[in-house]
């Protein structure tokens, strides 16, 4: 009985932290790989921005640094500033 209750216990911490970086992921928006769903959530950001984002984002290649969105047509500084702590560049 204690091993079944030891393998549950740790089966339930393994899930737990599984859970916690899949949260940890979703905080953050790649801004190489949203789509304009997901770019909408952001405050500031409505439909024409996110596409205006993703069309920019084709026409020129991945965002190397936040700061590029300033290129994107649309966007300002005080947009910037309001999502610029949800987002994230990888680059492959």
């Amino acid at each position: 009985m204690l091993i079944i209750f030891i393998l549950i216990n740790l089966q339930l911490s393994a899930d737990a932290k599984d859970n916690s970086i899949g949260q940890v992921e979703k905080k953050f928006i790649d801004l190489n790989t949203a789509d304009v769903a997901t770019l909408i959530k952001l405050p500031g950001i409505g439909l024409n921005k996110a596409k205006s984002i993703i069309d920019y984002r084709e026409e020129n290649g991945n965002f190397l640094e936040i700061k590029a969105l300033l290129k994107v047509k649309g966007m300002n500084q005080n947009i910037l500033n309001q999502i610029k702590q949800r987002l994230i560049v990888q680059t492959r």
